[in-house]
């Protein structure tokens, strides 16, 4: 490999291969960039950052692509029951004036909501006393009660999912949810038989 010519032609082949093609005398210089981290950028990446940095770089790019896609279905779930919250009561109302809707909710109420609040929504004794615990009675759901100041929409709400999820912390609400027992539209029939009551 080597050619058995002068001593100068033999020290320009060996520095061609050790500078590599184009590196001997009178080429262009490789311009190197050396950057030096101080303690202080070091210090300042937290360990947090570093953290999710290595994770997010073991997931490679499938694992990247799974773990968005799961953020973007979440988003979209989290969206979609938002908005059918915000949309029943476009979707489903009280009609007052509605002979089927009223008859079906009377009936409905007789079946499920009479034997808490009464026959003739009357609801059961000292309802209306303090209850530091919870436990109240069940409330008059007739002009006499409190149900005069709730919206159509938290009526549904309490029927729906019952009185406990809505009771301030530490306090008891017996009113159980009706959501595995009544569909919706049978929740607003109740609810149009209880509005047109009063």
């Amino acid at each position: 490999m080597f050619k058995k010519s002068s001593g100068n032609s033999l020290t320009r082949i060996r520095k061609r291969r050790f500078l590599g093609p184009g590196r001997g005398r009178g080429t262009s210089r490789r311009n190197l960039k050396l950057v030096i981290e101080s303690e202080g950028d070091k210090e300042e990446t937290s360990n947090s950052e570093m953290l999710s940095g290595q994770i997010w770089d073991r997931l490679g790019s499938k694992g990247r692509f799974v773990t968005i896609s799961i953020l973007i279905a979440i988003f979209m779930a989290a969206s979609k029951i938002y908005y059918d919250r915000s949309q029943v009561d476009r979707l489903v109302f009280i009609d007052k004036t509605s002979q089927a809707q009223n008859s079906l909710g009377k009936e409905l109420y007789q079946a499920n909501c009479a034997f808490c609040h009464g026959d003739k929504l009357q609801g059961q004794p000292h309802w209306d006393k303090t209850y530091i615990e919870g436990k109240r009675p069940a409330p008059p759901l007739n002009a006499s009660g409190n149900i005069a100041l709730l919206s159509n929409r938290e009526l549904f709400e309490i029927t729906k999912y019952g009185g406990q999820p809505f009771a301030p912390p530490g306090h008891i609400n017996e009113m159980p949810a009706f959501e595995m027992l009544l569909k919706d539209s049978q929740i607003w029939a109740i609810l149009a038989f209880l509005r047109a009551e009063f």
